[in-house]
């Protein structure tokens, strides 16, 4: 028997300052067990693995600002959501 997987655990991204660091995570559920992809707003794959996914940014820049999204995928099917969307401000002054 298969399900199909439900995504949980969405990052929900607030204004980061420039220069810090960022964790994005996603997971889903399902049967059998789902890969899940984070994907950038240029679509490029940031990372794939089983059941979660989790991502840091290092220092972020400019570039990264846009919307991310979250992927699984197993036998059942597909469900894609926006992880969040990311807002840069200026350099933060410490």
């Amino acid at each position: 028997m298969s399900l199909k997987q439900t995504i949980q655990n969405l990052t929900t991204l607030y204004p980061v300052c420039e220069g810090r660091n960022v964790k994005l995570k996603c997971s889903a559920d399902g049967k059998p067990n789902p890969y899940v992809a984070l994907v950038d707003s240029r679509g490029n794959v940031l990372k794939y693995s089983a059941n979660s996914s989790s991502y840091t940014i290092s220092s972020v820049k400019r570039d990264n600002e846009g919307f991310f999204n979250c992927s699984a995928r197993n036998e059942a099917g597909e469900d894609n959501r926006t992880a969040g969307f990311l807002h840069l401000q200026c350099k933060c002054i410490e």
